[in-house]
């Protein structure tokens, strides 16, 4: 996306990139740049910057004992085993062509049969990366919305117990008044 005269705007993964330091140098540049001078843009970051200041604060309360929720292990191992083929396939190749020492033709044909596989692996990891950024972009805005909730939730108990707490108090204050009024001693 080229954001020269910045009429367009970068995408969302583009900006909470931006705000891990993810992006490459060039690309950071040009959608700091942006932000400097869209006003919805920089509203959008400042938003994120704040959930993400407010989600590095917030601390889970102790589960309840009876209400203990299993976590699933994010999978690793898939990236892991594709990591683990691509160097093995290379490792391989290279030791092939060292042990056999093929003419440079071969080696050309080597290369040219291993660079479709390696760009299949690099496709499928951006792919997966691309993925699991959308996910968490995902999961942080269903985050937001659940605290923001939350929020409101709380905020509408808390009033209700003061008007209420306001309410007793006032009663009280009344009945204390009529049982001091009848206590009084009687002057002659």
């Amino acid at each position: 996306m080229n954001n020269a005269n910045h009429a367009n705007h970068p995408t969302r993964e583009e900006i909470v990139a931006k705000l891990y330091d993810e992006l490459p140098p060039q690309r950071h540049s040009e959608v700091a740049a942006h932000l400097g001078q869209c006003a919805e843009c920089h509203k959008l970051a400042t938003e994120w910057c704040d959930t993400m200041e407010q989600m590095d604060a917030w601390k889970l309360p102790a589960p309840e004992p009876q209400q203990e929720f299993e976590r699933e292990p994010v999978d690793f191992a898939q990236f892991f085993k594709w990591a683990l083929a691509a160097c093995l396939v290379v490792g391989l190749g290279f030791l092939g062509g060292r042990l056999s020492a093929p003419a440079p033709d071969a080696a050309a044909a080597l290369s040219a049969a291993l660079a479709p596989e390696l760009q299949k692996l690099y496709a499928a990891m951006d792919a997966r990366l691309a993925e699991d950024r959308r996910a968490v972009t995902e999961i942080l805005q269903t985050m937001q919305t659940q605290r923001t909730e939350d929020y409101a939730s709380l905020r509408r108990a808390l009033e209700t117990l003061a008007v209420n707490t306001e309410d007793e108090l006032q009663t009280a204050q009344q009945q204390i008044v009529q049982l001091a009024s009848f206590t009084e001693p009687v002057k002659p």
